[in-house]
Formats: C-alpha cells, sequence, structure tokens
C-alpha cells in the first residue's frame, strides 16, 4: 500500500496515473468496474455487479472456506474497486442474483438476521 501511494504521489501526468490506476484493479481482479453509466439500472445493473463480484470473489471465498458475510464482501468488493464505490444495498442486490446467474455462489439470510 505504501509503494502505491507513493507511486500516485509521485508528479505524474493524468494519463500515467490513469494507466497505473487501472495496472493495480486488473491484478487485484477488477479491469473494468462495473458502473450505472456502462451497465443501466436496476436488475441488469445488479446482475452485471454480481458477476463482477462472483469473479472478484472466487478467491477470497475459497481462503474463507466458502463463507462470508456480507459486510466482508462488501468491504473487500469497494477496496478492489477503489474511486468507484457501490453501496451496501446495491452489493446485496448483486448478491441475490449469484444463484440466479448460476455462479456457484448464493446469499442466504439466517433466521438471525445474519445474512451470508
Amino acid at each position: 500500500a505504501e509503494r502505491i501511494a507513493q507511486r500516485l504521489s509521485d508528479k505524474k501526468t493524468e494519463g500515467d496515473e490513469t494507466v497505473e490506476l487501472k495496472s493495480h484493479l486488473l491484478s487485484i481482479g477488477i479491469s473494468n468496474p462495473v458502473t450505472r453509466e456502462t451497465h443501466g439500472t436496476g436488475t441488469s445493473y445488479h446482475k452485471s455487479l454480481g458477476s463482477e463480484l462472483a469473479h472478484m470473489l472466487q478467491g477470497p471465498l475459497k481462503e474463507a472456506g466458502g463463507v462470508m458475510s456480507v459486510s466482508e464482501v462488501y468491504c473487500r468488493y469497494n477496496r478492489a474497486r477503489g474511486i468507484q464505490l457501490v453501496s451496501p444495498e446495491d452489493v446485496v442486490n448483486a448478491c441475490k442474483t449469484l444463484n440466479v446467474q448460476n455462479h456457484g455462489m448464493e446469499l442466504k439470510k439466517f433466521h438471525l438476521a445474519f445474512w451470508l
């Protein structure tokens, strides 16, 4: 993190910073973040977010033993997206599409209102 901050704080042209940011996003797993501007609104947007989430979460979910809380998914996802943050509500709605889209993941709500 310090190395990234140092590189971004060095004086560079705006184009160089954009290229570097995209490079870092690629290394995390998100090359072109889904946005409302690029994928519309409503169900279409949430399905696109769900696909992006599923791709990004494959490694972390495996490391976590196959179960992650929605709050952890939200934090990891927004950290990977960098500056194009997504609301908690959009993350929950995207998670609801995972099973429907056959990504091998699903959102489960336990009777104690704990979402996994």
